[in-house]
This record gives C-alpha cells, structure tokens and sequence, in this order.
C-alpha cells in the first residue's frame, strides 16, 4: 500500500489515450452472455422487462399523482432507458412520462406537450383543427439521435376521431437529469408552422407533411388505411420505412432531421390498422422489407427486397398466401405479429386458427429460395400476440401470465409457451374498443447497438462534500443508495480532518469534474482518501471521451509531511502497482 502526501495541488491522474483513470482496480472482468443486438427493455405497461439480466426480470414503471397512474396501454407504449439502466422517458399511449412517472411539459414549464397536441398544418390533408393522436394503431417507435445523446426522435400513429381514419406524425424530444429530476430543457420540442398567415403550435407535425402531399395517391388523402412503420439502423443514421395503402415512403433520420427520399409502390389493398411492417438490412446493403397483404381470397405476408437506394430488387417479391376460408374467424384482421429473423432468412407470424379449430397460430416462413412454411404452435392465446425480438437471441410473444418464448430462431426453432412468467397482461381493444384485440408489444429497432451505447445524461450529484469519516462499499452510499456506479457532474471532496474509504465502486466524473482532498491548517488534520477495489474514470458525454480534471491532493508547502495518522497533508492510500497508464502531473516536484 502507497501513501502520498502532497505539499502544493498535485496530482492529475488520466490515461493518456484512453482519457480515463483506473485506481486499484484489482480485477475487471467483462461477462457477456448476450448475443443479439437489441433493446434490452420491453414495456409491458405497468410493468417493463429487463433482458439484461440471465433471466428476464420484471420492474413497476413510476407513477405520479398528476402524471402516470400505473394503467396498462390500450394504444401503443414505448420506453427510452440510457446505457446504465436508468429510465429516460416512456410513453403509454398519448402522453410522454419522465423516469419518475410525471407529465413531460413544453418549454415553458407550463404547456403540457404530448402526442395528442398536433394541430393541422395544412387543409390538404383534411384535418380537424385539433387532432388526436393516442398512438392507437399500435405504432410508437423511439429512435435515439445518432449525434445528440439528449435527442430522441418519436414517430406515432392514431386516430383523428373514427377508428378508420389513422394518421402519422414526428416529433423530438430532449432530456437530461440532474438530481435525478428532468433539467429545465428537457420537453417536448415545438413544431411551428405557417399557413395563411396563421401560426400553429406542436409537439408533433404530419409525417405527410414531410413526405409532401404530391407523392401520396390521390384517394389516399382521407388517411383512412393503416399506417405501419418500421425502422432500420444504418450505422451513421437510420432509415425510416412508413406503409399506408399501396405505397411503401422511405425517410432517413440524420443530423436530428427527418427527410424523405423516395416511394416504392406494393400489390397491398386496404387493411385494418393494427398491422405492422417489418424491416430487415440484409448483408449485401438491401432491405428486406414485410407486410400483411390481402385480396378477395386470400390473405398473408408480402416480402420483397428494396436497394440503398430505395428501389424493388427485381424478383424478390413473394407472397406468403393463406386461404381465407381457412381461418376459423371471418374478421377482417387475421394476423397479429409479425418478425424477422436477424438475418432476414425466416420470418415469424401469429395468427388466428388456421386449418380448423385446432389449426396453427404461429408459424415461421423460410424465404430464401421457394418459401417453406413450418408451424410452431395451435396455442389460441398467441395467436393475438404481437412478436419481438429479444436481447437474449430469442423472440417472445405475451400471453395472459407469461412470455411464450421461441429458441433457436436460426436453426430448428422450438417454443416454450411458458417461457416467462410475467404479471397479468391482459388483451387491449385499441380505440374505442373497435380495433382487434391483440397484446401489444413495444416497436424497437432490431439489431441495432444503439440501445448500449445511450449514454446516461444521468448525474447522481453535481457537487458532494464528505464531511465525516465513512467507508462506501459497493451500493452503500448516499450518493446512489443501491448503485455501485456513481455519476459526478462537478466535483466530490473530502473535507479536511475526514477519512474517507471508496470501495467496489466506479466514479464517472464529468469533463472538467474533479476530486479534491482538502489539507487542514497547521496543526489539524488534512483529508485522507482510501481507494479499495475502486475505478475512477471519465463520463462521456454523447460518447465523446473527454479528459475528466482528475484528483487533487492538497497540502501545506510550508509544513512538514509528518505520518499518515498525523498530518495537515491531504492523504491518498492506494497501490500503486495496480496503476495502468496513468499520467502524474506534478506542480511541485519534491512531493514524489
């Protein structure tokens, strides 16, 4: 064990290259049992599931006496943790929820902003005045800003006050915490727009509006079809895929704007909302695009591929046909989920009893070459379950009590319809219970890292001052009761005269955050600071690796060392062996 003491302000310590500080970290081991890329946290309103974990395991969402109310969606619901596990925001339904389950509020701390309030724009678009927009075809997608880690694009579907009439629009949104309540910036981002010299206000516009009224068909102005989205990780941005009637937009998301690019034009008549689209990025750079298709006798998936730059690989169409007169009910929506294996060889749907009473509710279709279909279950109580993909490389649809689960996706799949146990998860109607009942899951976007890589915008303390002696160990501290990560925006000092003990944990300060070790007057004790099994890094900001200021040690040029029980020197103990590249930066150099 090392002792310094310090006679000026001394000691800078970071990495040269990796901009970070490791103390007396005795060993460090990264444990990886996840093998897909994925959104490790699935709403189930009021509950959310953590897939981090070996076995998923379930949490309560917040709730607030004027905000969340602890109900379960009957739209859509979504959710936006950071890399740590924190909650960023989430949405049941209309309203966007900050982590500790109150009302996200406009700007200017007054307005309430939510996926209700967007206002017509434009009268070629036949909207009311007021639009309600409940997300109530299942469609909320939160897509993570690839520049701003405070940013996060919400795309949303819903209904303007009949259930036929469905509608889409986009919206951003920012947030950061201090002390763990949002900062005064974070809200719903107003969207303005002139028309007739009349200004409207909100928190959403008209994805239409974006795509431009020119590129939609003619009879499709009235928006009575079904809006799907699907959403597809690039890399540098992301492409947006929207499906209304026959025509399939594709968008990008870049530089925290959403622009359109192009249309292809697909063989599908109108279908109830409900139904989603499903994407894909294929390893030679197309997309494998999904979607429900029907005609007069039958019913089923239409895939197809589509180039980079948004055109129909000649080919690659195929219908996935299955006779109407084969389901055993006459409803007009048969299909519920709908999912792509990773590689885009295979994709999963429920379905209501096909073949009879006893008939099959889950199959999977091999689609490269002659499509194969192959059934998985006749369990009735999926076949209105909505299918995702999880982070432990299995995929999982919700019954009442449980997620069924389906292994071995790439291979010879297999299910097990009590996979999960979760809490009661009942069937939601959608609008007006006029829509099919189905179990909802959360839209996300499939094999993306983006989900590991938000980064907290979550500090526990700005500044915090130890002001008597104390060991923290592990989650034991007042900091972040329970966390054994702690973030710092500014600065964490020992007072002169207190011993302070860090063990087991990790310290993430801020770019320019500092830690000081205060010296005492002559003749009184200095701070002492003992670091055990403890790491001390940077925070990155949007993934930036900043440099952090490091430790400052002070002392008393003009008094003796004296011994480590007795000194006004501040004191740090730790090893100095276990030190790995670290940079000392002395101002006096006597004090080494």
């Amino acid at each position: 064990m090392f002792f310094f003491f310090f006679t000026k302000l001394a000691l800078y310590l970071n990495y040269i290259f990796m901009k970070t500080v490791a103390l007396l970290l005795l060993s460090f081991v990264l444990s990886n049992t996840i093998c897909q890329a994925q959104n490790p946290y699935w709403m189930i309103a009021p509950k959310y599931l953590n897939f981090n974990s070996s076995f998923p395991n379930e949490n309560t969402l917040p709730t607030s006496v004027n905000g969340y109310n602890g109900s379960s969606a009957i739209y859509s619901q979504n959710i936006q943790m950071d890399a740590d596990g924190n909650i960023l925001f989430f949405i049941v339904d209309d309203f966007v929820y900050d982590r500790n389950g109150n009302i996200i509020e406009g700007p200017d701390g007054t307005t309430l902003y939510n996926l209700s309030a967007f206002q017509r724009v434009s009268s070629v678009y036949n909207f009311n005045t007021e639009v309600n927009m409940p997300g109530s075809s299942s469609e909320t997608l939160i897509i993570p800003d690839k520049n701003d880690c405070n940013l996060f694009h919400i795309i949303s579907s819903g209904h303007d006050g009949f259930p036929n009439n469905t509608y889409v629009s986009y919206g951003k949104i920012k947030i950061s915490y201090v002390n763990n309540q949002p900062t005064p910036s974070s809200c719903l981002i107003p969207f303005t727009h002139s028309e007739n010299g009349i200004s409207y206000t909100a928190s959403m516009q008209s994805l239409e509006m974006i795509i431009g009224s020119s590129n939609f068909e003619a009879y499709n102005m009235d928006h009575q079809r079904s809006p799907s989205l699907a959403v597809v990780d690039n890399g540098a941005n992301y492409t947006v895929f929207y499906k209304n009637l026959s025509r399939i937009y594709c968008l990008t998301i870049d530089n925290g704007q959403i622009t359109f690019n192009n249309y292809i034009s697909i063989p599908t008549l109108q279908m109830p909302d409900r139904y989603e689209l499903e994407a894909v990025k294929l390893s030679n750079g197309n997309y494998r695009i999904a979607t429900f298709n029907r005609d007069i006798s039958s019913t089923g998936i239409y895939v197809l591929d589509v180039s980079p730059s948004f055109s129909i690989v000649s080919g690659s169409q195929k219908d996935l046909n299955y006779s109407l007169s084969g389901f055993t009910n006459s409803t007009t929506q048969h299909f519920y989920g709908l999912e792509f294996s990773p590689d885009g060889s295979r994709i999963f749907t429920s379905h209501l009893p096909y073949g009879g009473v006893s008939g099959s509710t889950l199959d999977y279709w091999d689609i490269n070459g002659t499509p194969t279909k192959t059934v998985l279950s006749t369990n009735t109580e999926i076949a209105t379950s909505q299918i995702e993909l999880a982070k432990d490389g299995n995929m999982y649809l919700p019954r009442q009590n449980y997620l069924a689960k389906i292994s071995s996706i790439n291979t010879t799949p297999t299910i097990n319809l009590n996979g999960v146990a979760i809490s009661s998860y009942n069937l939601t109607s959608g609008y007006l219970n006029q829509q099919p009942p189905m179990r909802i899951l959360q839209d996300q976007i499939d094999g993306s890292t983006v989900y590991d890589n938000v980064e907290p915008s979550v500090y526990h303390i700005v500044s915090y001052t130890i002001t008597s002696n104390t060991t923290w160990d592990g989650g034991s501290n007042p900091i972040a009761p329970g966390q054994s990560v702690i973030h710092v925006e500014k600065e964490l000092r020992i007072q002169a005269g207190v011993s302070a003990t860090l063990k087991n944990l990790t310290f993430k300060f801020a770019p320019g955050a500092k830690l000081i070790v205060e010296n005492g007057a002559i003749g009184s004790q200095g701070g002492k600071l003992v670091i055990d099994n403890t790491t001390l890094t940077n925070y990155p900001i949007c993934g930036k690796e900043d440099m952090w200021l490091g430790v400052e040690v002070w002392g008393n040029s003009t008094a003796a060392q004296g011994s480590v029980l007795n000194s006004s020197q501040g004191v740090l103990s730790t090893d100095f062996q276990k030190w790995k590249s670290v940079f000392f930066n002395s101002f006096s150099q006597s004090c080494l």
